[in-house]
């Protein structure tokens, strides 16, 4: 199948992945974490967008949104 050849499919499960994008997003944007805590949605949104580009668009958006919401959480506590 032409998706699996070029690698094009969604990386669902692969959560390794996911969070490596998750924790480099974070890390390169301390003012979008900043916005976050501060209430502003687009703050999250924006998020997702820089872990959908390092990701190349593979994530699953429904299991990031959860994974980087935790990755968020965790970093508040």
């Amino acid at each position: 199948m032409i998706v699996q050849r070029l690698n094009l499919g969604m990386t669902k499960g692969d959560t390794a992945a996911i969070s490596s994008a998750i924790a480099e997003a974070i890390r390169e944007n301390p003012k979008a974490i900043g916005d976050y805590r501060a209430g502003k949605g687009g703050a999250l949104n924006f998020l997702v967008g820089q872990v959908m580009k390092k990701t190349r668009g593979k994530a699953d958006p429904e299991e990031l949104n959860r994974m980087l919401i935790e990755a968020l959480e965790a970093r508040e506590a």
